[in-house]
């Protein structure tokens, strides 16, 4: 699995989807730094951005590198002030072909190329909008308020604290909560598919859900509140709201956890505890 790690000191907000429509020109704009079998290194403005890899060759004129020919693009990094802003960590791209696309200029293609694999994002704790893509992909929010798109693939997307949009696209998605929920942090999930999507809760946080594996069907409920001391999850259908309850009928107050789409046929069995 490749692991995207971007750093807080130089990214307030990471925004994958502005990365996948400019990435070609950033690299067109910076001249070669450095080519040797393990990397190759643009520069320029104060930022440098390397590829790494293995048996990295490349087609060059009047001693100017002007293509890549062979090799395998395992990681990547961005250093923007002396800070390494981007590091990236198993990769297994064809050079030449992510070269051909940047230097044809097509953006997209080469970003979805990179995100082809299996990939763990993470934001910075900003308003990040995190994108996957073919690939089985985990995508962290953290804190601020995140737009997660899974892309293809059986993706996990975890908004983290804040309020989050969370869109699995397509594939069977799992929607997993691992924060204090609340009026200031509850998920819209988009596109909710109930033959395939889950909603995991993690029971560090939600600790009267029981152990971990299935949710227990009694203690899910479709309404508006607890009907008896034993409800834990309350589905208002009508609404799309998902609500958790520590104590069913007790004094405690229900708590906002996500919206899925009004009218969704969410079960006890969308459900597991982690």
């Amino acid at each position: 699995m490749a692991v995207w790690k971007f750093s807080a000191q130089v990214y307030s907000s990471v925004d994958l989807v502005d990365v996948r429509n400019s990435f070609a020109d950033v690299i067109g704009d910076m001249d070669v730094d450095a080519a040797t079998s393990t990397e190759l290194r643009f520069a320029g403005g104060g930022d440098s951005f390397s590829f790494l890899g293995t048996g990295l060759t490349y087609e060059t004129f009047f001693g100017i590198v002007v293509g890549v020919n062979s090799g395998t693009i395992t990681g990547l990094s961005h250093i923007s002030g002396g800070i390494v802003g981007l590091g990236v960590t198993g990769l297994n791209v064809d050079a030449h072909d992510l070269a051909g696309l940047i230097i044809g200029g097509d953006s997209e293609a080469a970003v979805d190329l990179l995100l082809s694999g299996n990939d763990r994002i993470s934001g910075v704790g900003g308003n990040d909008r995190l994108i996957g893509g073919t690939g089985r992909d985990v995508l962290s929010g953290l804190g601020g308020n995140d737009v997660l798109n899974g892309g293809l693939g059986n993706d996990v997307l975890a908004g983290g604290a804040g309020n989050d949009t969370l869109d699995g696209a397509a594939g069977a998605d799992t929607f997993r909560f691992d924060t204090k929920a609340g009026n200031a942090n509850f998920d819209v999930i988009l596109n909710f598919a109930v033959r395939q999507d889950g909603i995991e809760l993690d029971n560090e946080i939600f600790t009267r859900l029981g152990a971990d594996g299935d949710l227990v069907e009694g203690r899910f409920v479709r309404g508006t509140e607890a009907g008896d001391p034993g409800d834990r999850i309350i589905y208002d259908r009508s609404s799309g709201q998902i609500f958790y309850d520590r104590d069913g009928t007790g004094s405690a107050d229900q708590i906002l956890i996500a919206e899925v789409a009004d009218g969704t046929a969410l079960t006890f069995a969308h459900f597991d505890i982690i």
